[in-house]
């Protein structure tokens, strides 16, 4: 240990504070890469839970504000609902289509074989 040697009791203690301080953060960034960085985000977590609330109690605010609006237009919008046009029976189309003839001339007929 050189910093014993140190004739001035100030530099010295400055050296050993730096060392002590060196020596905690290593210890410190080692034990958060261990723990998978839990406790950085416990730290976070503290720091940020003013900010957070407050943008909840933002948010909850807003969408009570919202809603009576959306529902409104959601009113608005709605389509009527018609009833629905009845399908044809198979045996109705196959009626229709036989009384229904095409009478077509000469010069159409030569053309359509």
């Amino acid at each position: 240990m050189s910093f014993l040697k140190m004739s001035d009791p100030k530099k010295r203690d400055f050296i050993v504070d730096q060392f002590l301080k060196t020596k905690k953060n290593i210890q410190k960034n080692n034990i958060t890469e261990r723990l998978g960085e839990s406790s950085l985000q416990r730290e976070l977590s503290k720091v940020f839970k003013p900010i957070t609330d407050t943008q909840k109690t933002l948010k909850e605010s807003i969408v009570s504000e919202i809603k009576p609006i959306t529902q409104s237009l959601t009113k608005a919008i709605t389509f009527p609902q018609f009833p629905s046009i009845k399908a044809y029976d198979d045996g109705e189309e196959q009626d229709e289509a036989e009384s229904q003839v095409m009478l077509i001339g000469d010069v159409a007929g030569e053309y359509l074989r």
